[in-house]
């Protein structure tokens, strides 16, 4: 053992004999650090051959054949041959030659194998670390990377300034439920095996799929093939067993896309992909949805306010203004409309932004009924003062009709305070289309048999006007300002609409107020076809509660300019 213990083993020992070396990387080192101890020992060649069987680590198994020294003074004979079995049952065959010329004794002999001792155990370390790094980033069930794995490659693309090249997604499998229902869970992690296996053989280059847990997937794919994996992953043909038989079916997916651009990082892009698959779920209409990073902003603030209302509506941060209607025949004030404004940190919130997120994840309702709890305590505290209320109206969702009790919760708000039901109006909207028109009739015919005023916001911009008018009994019609917009112009026929709209609404026994009258001779006009209320700056801008309490107080009267 002379040898062994000399100093070329020494250091060569020293220099590969690192932990946080991969399988990979290791043998890189062994045979670059080799050749002192090969001209030591006299070896004149050292080839490995490493098998590894199918595992979920490595799907079709592995087998690979490596020279490891090659000595310039050529190869002898009588190899010396030592195998070993790994512990996922796999095989390991080292075979030393002597350089041409020489021949081992037996003490050399001895040496050559505790050489391949060694090199075995410090491989077989390297080998146990490099499976628990790959188990981290691998989906067991199928053997393709998971989201750990893509992110983790993305980053090294990154830092090589490539990822930019690609294109990253995000999909999820539509109506995959029906597999696992029909054909059973075990059927279903069959047809979720052999799926991905056709991902990851469709793939190209150093493109990669990766599964991020039961029907949901990771792509990361070259720009210019992106339509190509699209359509690819749009209809997967597919066989499956029920009942003893072999039935087709077609696998479609749901997709976020989101192209990488040199900016973005991989969280970044992971965001982005997520957020525009989010939003293809929810849509249902597009089964493929396309984010770049102005769309994945939009999607954050959205996340933001969603999460920021809650505590927003504790603190009321919420501030409900008053804008006034005002009668026409005699320009008085006659009601006025409470809409909410959101004040966070001495800064304006515009309602155009927080609105549509709190009408899609369904605080709306909340906030509906807070502005209407404020209105009641207003009215409450202006008859306790002495004042003479005039009618305001409330914004309602249309999402407040899934509740069945919605008209008794009005009602109970309204008791609450104990003010007559004279001084509320619903506003319900046109333009957001009811799904359930019978619920929302029901809940206008309850309204007018608690006394309750309902109106209709936005007229016009809906596809069923001509039945809202027909079919519901609502007291108040509200004209979009869209109608307006080019009243004062001779080129187009909207004073001819809107003078048919409220002779028809005014046969009808409901009244009409015009929405955003900015000008004297839009108000003059509406006046003489018989519209009977108007709102807009031409009046008043939405006012603070203290200054319409001014106008509730004092005069009534709008001059006429």
């Amino acid at each position: 053992m002379g040898k062994i213990v000399s100093n070329v083993f020494i250091d060569f020992y020293n220099k590969i004999n690192d932990p946080e070396l991969a399988i990979d990387a290791l043998a890189q080192r062994i045979s670059a650090e080799f050749g002192p101890v090969a001209e030591f020992m006299h070896i004149g060649r050292f080839t490995e051959t490493f098998s590894a069987p199918e595992t979920m680590l490595s799907i079709k198994g592995e087998t690979c054949t490596v020279n490891v020294h090659i000595s310039e003074k050529g190869t002898g004979d009588m190899p010396v041959t030592h195998s070993y079995i790994t512990g996922e049952n796999g095989s390991v065959d080292m075979v030393f030659f002597p350089e041409k010329g020489y021949e081992w004794d037996e003490e050399e002999k001895q040496d050559v194998k505790f050489v391949s001792d060694l090199l075995f155990m410090i491989q077989g370390k390297a080998r146990i670390s490099t499976l628990i790094r790959k188990f981290y980033i691998t989906d067991m069930p199928t053997g393709a990377p998971n989201t750990a794995g893509i992110v983790s490659y993305c980053e090294k693309l990154r830092v090589m300034g490539l990822l930019d090249k690609f294109t990253l997604m995000f999909f999820n499998l539509k109506n995959f439920k029906f597999v696992n229902q029909v054909a059973g869970e075990r059927q279903g992690d069959k047809v979720i095996r052999e799926y991905t296996h056709k991902l990851m053989n469709y793939i190209v280059g150093d493109e990669m799929v990766a599964r991020a847990g039961g029907d949901n997937f990771i792509a990361l794919i070259k720009k210019e093939r992106e339509n190509e994996f699209i359509k690819f992953i749009s209809n997967v043909p597919h066989v499956i067993e029920m009942a003893g038989r072999r039935q087709h079916i077609n696998i479609s997916a749901r997709v976020g896309v989101f192209p990488i651009s040199s900016d973005d990082s991989v969280s970044v892009a992971v965001d982005g992909a997520a957020a525009a698959l989010n939003k293809a779920k929810k849509n249902g209409v597009h089964d493929v949805v396309r984010f770049g990073t102005e769309g994945l902003a939009q999607t954050l603030r959205a996340n933001e306010i969603s999460n920021l209302f809650p505590a927003a509506l504790k603190n009321k941060e919420f501030a409900v203004y008053y804008q006034p209607k005002v009668n026409l025949a005699d320009n008085t004030l006659c009601g006025c409309e409470a809409l909410t404004r959101w004040i966070r940190d001495g800064k304006p919130v515009s309602p155009a932004e927080f609105i549509p997120v709190l009408e899609g994840d369904g605080s709306i309702c909340r906030l509906d009924f807070y502005v209407l709890e404020t209105v009641c305590a207003d009215i409450r505290r202006w008859l306790d003062d002495g004042m003479n209320p005039v009618r305001v109206s409330t914004n309602f969702s249309k999402i407040h009709l899934n509740n069945p009790d919605l008209a008794e919760d009005i009602i109970g708000m309204i008791r609450k305070y104990d003010i007559d039901t004279k001084f509320i109006e619903i506003e319900l909207t046109e333009s957001s289309g009811y799904e359930d028109f019978g619920a929302l009739e029901d809940f206008v015919r309850k309204m007018r048999e608690y006394g309750v005023s309902t109106s209709i916001d936005d007229f016009g911009t809906g596809y069923s006007s001509l039945n809202m008018l027909k079919n519901l009994d609502v007291d108040i019609i509200k004209l979009d300002k869209s109608f307006l917009d080019n009243l004062e112009s001779d080129k187009t026929d909207d004073g001819v609409v809107i003078r048919h709209i409220i002779n028809m609404v005014n046969e009808l026994k409901m009244q009409v107020v015009a929405e955003g009258v900015e000008t004297k001779h839009q108000a003059e006009m509406l006046d003489n076809i018989n519209c009977s209320m108007a709102q807009g700056y031409l009046f008043d801008r939405p006012l603070p509660c203290d200054e319409f309490e001014k106008r509730l107080s004092g005069k009534r009267k709008y001059e006429s300019e």
